[in-house]
């Protein structure tokens, strides 16, 4: 079994590609350089995303990171939007976007965002109304996708990194989020390097014994928390997608013997690494195709869909409370 990259087609001269499907028991994959915003417009979705699992209710949005390993499946039925955005893309004008990791999804965030996840809600809304809509020309079409991707991908940048996985953006300083990005992306490019504290300490100009408590104040308590989660993370991509066997992968990974990586991944995933794979081996055993709707066959339902949502994010952004039944 080895899980494949899935390929996406972007709109031209634009940095998104939107797709409009039904998911029943969905092949895993991952997207090499796009983000992908998962939108249940009907229905309910189970999703499996690297070492987490959620059901996904009508009306609610996740992101899944490039190299996310994920699946989607359902008993029952539903319509789902996947939104995927290019990383790469010479508008976001940051060449170490594809390296870092975003958390957004209520209940994984600080309850201080969550209004931040409906704007994103929002935009993603407004880019395909007007994408479908027959009003728009093409060059309108285009202009409207690449500005509110930009502000998507900003927004998402700036007040989703992973530094601030169930924290409170308000309780750092406002260089911490740049100084964790800078050495997580250090980390993550030079995996099978020992990395010290007082390495990074030098790469940030900052005191070794300072770095060492600001990383504590994270949510991986400290450089070897951090550094063992993207090595963990690594290796699972390098489990699904190659036959390497789980020592080759653990020193591939960096980890000096491979009963640590055992140890890191069993931490993080709750199994190890020989049962991670078997479980996805069973799982792409019955996987089948997604049903993919061409957007003009159902345009006229989605555009229902799409006004009905946006006056539910409307409501929850101006503060004003939908009326109970009578």
């Amino acid at each position: 079994m080895i899980i494949e990259q899935e390929s996406i087609s972007l709109i031209q001269d634009t940095p998104i590609s939107i797709k409009v499907y039904e998911a029943f028991h969905e092949q895993a994959h991952f997207h090499g350089d796009c983000i992908e915003i998962l939108f249940c417009v009907k229905g309910e979705a189970h999703i499996r995303i690297a070492y987490e699992e959620f059901q996904m209710k009508t009306g609610e949005i996740i992101l899944i990171d490039a190299e996310d390993v994920h699946c989607i499946s359902s008993e029952t039925e539903n319509l789902l939007i996947s939104f995927y955005i290019n990383q790469t893309a010479a508008m976001f004008n940051n060449d170490n976007l594809v390296n870092m990791s975003f958390v957004c999804h209520k209940g994984e965030v600080h309850p201080s965002m969550e209004l931040k996840i409906d704007y994103i809600h929002m935009l993603l809304l407004t880019m395909l109304y007007s994408y479908i809509s027959p009003k728009y020309s093409a060059a309108e079409k285009k202009r409207i996708i690449n500005d509110t991707a930009k502000l998507a991908m900003e927004i998402i940048e700036r007040d989703f990194s992973i530094f601030y996985w169930m924290n409170d953006p308000n309780q750092f300083p406002n260089d911490a989020k740049e100084r964790f990005e800078h050495i997580f992306t250090h980390i993550y490019n030079n995996v099978t390097n020992p990395i010290t504290i007082k390495e990074l300490g030098r790469l940030e100009h900052i005191n070794p014994n300072y770095l060492s408590q600001f990383l504590k104040k994270t949510s991986f308590l400290g450089l070897r928390g951090l550094r063992t989660y993207i090595r963990v993370y690594k290796a699972e991509l390098m489990l699904l997608t190659t036959n390497l066997n789980a020592s080759e992968i653990s020193y591939q990974c960096g980890f000096s013997d491979p009963k640590y990586f055992y140890k890191a991944f069993k931490q993080w995933y709750k199994h190890t690494p020989m049962e991670h794979r078997k479980i996805y081996r069973l799982y792409m055993k019955h996987a089948v195709p997604n049903q993919v709707y061409d957007l003009d066959q159902i345009q006229q339902e989605l555009m229902e869909w799409i006004l009905y949502h946006q006056s539910e994010l409307q409501m929850k952004l101006s503060g004003i409370k939908k009326d109970a039944p009578a």
